[in-house]
């Protein structure tokens, strides 16, 4: 699945609805699975494999709530987290019996179980006291089922939306996809929304059927980013433009298949600043670069505006989804500039640039303020 095991992909969605610790039921342990608990592990999660019922129970606290995961079968995020944050001592997720959803098992003459829910450890020790080793699953679920535990049953068109088979690898090929295309990503400007973003998705589905999975575009994004500001410093600032632009194309294809679940670079404090200082010293590199061959000092003075203005809208226009379709943002300015490069006139594009940021700025502060006052 784009890059990454199954297991690892499903575990990852699992923490990134809620799960801390994480117990892979496998009866054989096979090298492919020690490798990807072992990947699992340097993220940062904590997963222990059981190779029976009994270990299972041992592993996991009578008082812990566990979300019940299965294999080549996909939920989406939403239902992961509504399971997830379900207040009974169980609830199960489940479809209408009908002829699409044979391989799901039955539990009465309408519903079928689909492998995912949440039971509580308590249910667990005693469906593992009472069955032993033997037949772990069908058991738990009949338990579950006669302790009236809740059913979250999804209508058809619900399911087609938020289940995906995978059996094959073209299953997963073809769910990779969809799931790169419709994974959210916040507005942020009018290049990264109708430009950058839909080349991200599609280098993010390219990288994912190679293979690849999404942290390390976005580590060589970031390389891409860190080489710019070296040729920016250096005075190469055609150079630097594209570098930037392609550092943070890599970056958000990362970070777009990251958010689809595909094992994405952790995101720290200082990943939020990378882009802009990257871009702000760019910018600064091209005011001072023309400066010293035109001697126009206005040249500072644009890009120092452009930086300024950029960094005070971005916060203002960050939940505004409306405003960010046509704001301004680091890659639209770094295409003006490569388009002031190639047309002749750089300092033209620095004044471009500089006037749609300015008016970024200021309509940024009237919605913000009008928001306020209706507030």
């Amino acid at each position: 699945m784009l890059g990454s095991p199954q297991i690892e992909f499903q575990l990852r969605r699992a923490r990134a609805a809620g799960a801390g610790h994480a117990v892979v039921f496998s009866e054989r342990v096979s090298a492919s699975l020690l490798a990807s608990v072992e990947r699992l592990r340097r993220e940062g999660m904590s997963v222990d494999i059981a190779r029976s019922a009994s270990d299972t129970a041992e592993l996991i606290h009578p008082d812990e709530k566990i979300l019940l995961v299965t294999e080549h079968v996909l939920v989406a995020p939403a239902r992961l987290a509504q399971l997830a944050a379900s207040e009974g001592a169980a609830m199960l997720l489940c479809v209408r019996d009908e002829p699409a959803n044979d391989r799901f098992e039955l539990i009465d003459p309408t519903a079928r179980w689909t492998g995912y829910g949440v039971i509580d450890g308590t249910l667990l020790r005693r469906t593992v006291a009472m069955v032993g080793d033997w037949d772990l699953a069908s058991t738990l679920l009949r338990r579950a089922v006669q302790e009236g535990a809740e059913r979250l049953t999804l209508t058809p068109d619900e399911a087609a939306r938020d289940i995906i088979i995978v059996d094959a690898a073209m299953d997963a090929q073809l769910a990779g996809r969809r799931l790169i295309r419709e994974a959210p990503m916040r507005e942020n400007g009018w290049a990264t929304q109708w430009l950058m973003t839909p080349i991200a998705r599609f280098a993010a589905q390219i990288g994912g059927e190679a293979g690849v999975e999404a942290k390390w575009m976005s580590v060589v994004g970031l390389v891409l980013l860190s080489t710019a500001v070296g040729c920016a410093l250096a005075g190469w600032i055609v150079a630097s433009l594209l570098l930037l632009l392609l550092g943070q194309l890599l970056d958000l294809a990362g970070e777009i298949g990251g958010r689809a679940g595909a094992g994405a670079l952790r995101r720290t404090k200082w990943r939020h600043w990378v882009w802009p200082v990257a871009a702000a010293i760019v910018a600064l590199a091209m005011g001072t670069t023309l400066f010293m061959r035109t001697l126009q000092w206005g040249t500072i003075v644009l890009a120092l505006v452009n930086i300024g203005a950029i960094w005070l809208t971005a916060p203002l226009g960050r939940d505004d989804n409306g405003f960010a379709r046509w704001r301004s943002d680091s890659s639209g300015h770094a295409l003006i500039g490569l388009a002031g490069f190639f047309l002749g006139s750089p300092v033209g594009a620095l004044g471009v640039a500089a006037i749609h940021a300015v008016v970024s700025l200021g309509w940024a502060v009237r919605r913000t303020i009008s928001r306020l006052a209706s507030s």
